[in-house]
């Protein structure tokens, strides 16, 4: 009877070298991190994108706001000044009789110191007035007088103090306009170029 032989066998195992390799470990360690700046990114992206969506709205419905004002004053103001040219109108007729002048009058008086007339309808009320003071004034031929100027009647002479009031009033308007204006803040623009060319200004002589 023979003897059998015994061989010994390596056995492998997973713990060698005393536990998990540190490059799995770091591995492991970087998943969840990476995840975690991911979603940070992400985040932040978004929040971006809505808070750039949010300014274009808002600037968007700022402009149709601002459309919408714009809108209605320039309709406004041609309501006014369509009422405006009806008022004159109206006041010019009166004031050409010699029965309703004094009403006339009245009525350029008001409409020339009102809100309602806009600088550049001024003309009108102007041009109104000038036009009585020029009407020829009725003259039978037994009367006439060709060396002596015929007299001034009350409706001309309160038609020439009128024109010089409103001309006054409008002036002083002009002037407060003027210096408002000038008194306004600026943007600075910087010094004022001093380099003069062929279409720049030439000193004076």
């Amino acid at each position: 009877m023979g003897f059998a032989t015994l061989v010994p066998v390596p056995v492998s195992s997973s713990h060698d070298g005393g536990g998990t390799p540190v490059w799995l470990s770091l591995l492991l360690a970087l998943i969840p991190l990476s995840g975690a700046v991911l979603a940070a990114v992400l985040v932040r992206r978004t929040d971006r994108e809505t808070v750039r969506v949010s300014q274009e709205e808002l600037a968007n419905s700022v402009l149709s706001r601002v459309d919408a004002r714009l809108g209605d004053l320039e309709l406004d103001r041609w309501r006014r000044r369509e009422e405006t040219m009806r008022m004159l109108r109206w006041a010019a007729e009166q004031a050409a009789t010699d029965d309703t002048w004094t009403v006339g009058l009245a009525t350029l008086r008001a409409l020339g110191t009102s809100e309602l007339l806009q600088p550049e309808d001024r003309g009108i009320i102007t041009a109104v007035l000038e036009a009585l003071l020029a009407r020829p004034r009725a003259t039978t031929a037994a009367h006439a007088v060709p060396d002596r100027p015929s007299p001034v009647t009350p409706k001309e002479q309160a038609a020439a103090r009128l024109l010089v009031e409103l001309q006054e009033l409008w002036d002083v308007q002009v002037a407060d306009a003027t210096r408002a204006v000038a008194a306004a803040p600026t943007a600075d623009l910087g010094p004022p170029s001093t380099s003069t060319g062929p279409a720049g200004p030439q000193p004076l002589a």
